[in-house]
């Protein structure tokens, strides 16, 4: 399901057409710059298949702004799913500012036809491709994602990459999952991990982790113990 579209009044220094007819917006996209880009934008917020198929012509635009923003576009349209041939073809794309375009229009529509490009994303030399390939995954998660994403958590060179691979991890826990990652996160030197682990236990602990809470409730840091005070409670270990 796609997510509500965002809808910023102005962009590119111009207030964004959403009230314009489709013609007016057709005749923008032929203004040069800031004009063009804005109306873009607003055919990702009009619903029907015609402003879907405008934009799946400016997709394939040799002006990489107009398909940059073409891929957001689709990303955010109503049908933009019926377009996931042109967005997986834009994770591809030689300019990677489309990429990362292509990875979050992925994720919003949870087109799992992206799944084999954003795993493969992973390894991308750009930190900021890495991190939105990861973002995505975890919108169009499969249970063998796990060790990808495992690995880019502990070793990639990038900090910012590394917390999102977390967050991912963190939001796709599954019963095959959570206990890697909270035997790992219990004793991390980041409280923002030991809460995690804390969480995770309150999602799937069984009465054989009540020791490993108790410590928790002990943690140096308030925010740690609070997280395991709610677990404990949430199981009605204390």
């Amino acid at each position: 399901m796609t997510a509500e579209a965002p809808k910023p009044a102005q962009a590119f220094g111009v207030p964004v057409p959403y009230e314009a007819t489709l013609e007016e917006l057709r005749a923008r996209l032929d203004l040069p710059g800031p004009p063009a880009w804005a109306a873009c934008l607003a055919l990702g917020c009009k619903p029907g298949p015609e402003a879907l198929d405008l934009l799946a012509r400016l997709a394939k635009h040799t002006e990489w702004s107009l398909r940059n923003l073409a891929v957001q576009g689709l990303g955010t349209h109503p049908l933009g799913a019926q377009a996931a041939e042109l967005i997986v073809a834009a994770l591809a794309d030689p300019v990677q500012l489309i990429v990362r375009t292509a990875c979050d229009a992925a994720g919003r529509l949870r087109l799992a036809a992206a799944r084999p490009r954003l795993t493969a994303l992973l390894a991308s030399p750009e930190p900021q491709v890495r991190f939105h390939a990861v973002r995505a995954l975890g919108e169009v998660w499969t249970p063998e994602d796990h060790a990808a994403v495992w690995t880019l958590s502990r070793k990639d060179k990038a900090e910012f990459v590394r917390k999102e691979a977390e967050r991912t991890l963190r939001r796709t826990a599954a019963e095959q999952t959570w206990r890697r990652l909270c035997d790992r996160w219990k004793l991390d030197a980041a409280p923002r991990l030991r809460v995690a682990a804390c969480e995770l236990l309150g999602e799937f602990a069984q009465s054989g982790d009540l020791p490993e809470l108790r410590r928790l409730v002990r943690d140096r840091n308030a925010h740690v113990r609070k997280a395991a005070e709610a677990a404990a409670a949430r199981h009605r270990f204390f």
